[in-house]
């Protein structure tokens, strides 16, 4: 335990010291760009066990969030052109 502590107890604070420093040993850091290449292999089987949509189901839910947009769009509409005749009539 004594071992893992800063060598100058007398500053009255005890810094652990890394761990390269207790075994003499520096760590070898991953280069950035080997991180890179790891990282886009991860994300290439993950996406391999991704169950994909069909044709038939992308197809229907592209007309289905079609149908919603135009609806909520006519409806925000509405709302704004009332919302402007009553604000003309008040003022």
């Amino acid at each position: 335990m004594a071992n893992d502590r800063s060598p100058k107890p007398a500053l009255g604070v005890r810094v652990p010291l890394p761990p390269f420093y207790i075994t003499g040993k520096k760590r070898k850091k991953k280069n950035m760009f080997q991180k890179a290449i790891q990282f886009v292999k991860e994300a290439v089987e993950e996406l391999k066990k991704v169950n994909w949509l069909g044709k038939k189901e992308t197809i229907a839910s592209t007309v289905v969030i079609s149908i919603l947009i135009i609806i909520v769009s006519l409806f925000i509409g509405l709302v704004d052109f009332l919302l402007a005749a009553v604000i003309k009539w008040v003022l």
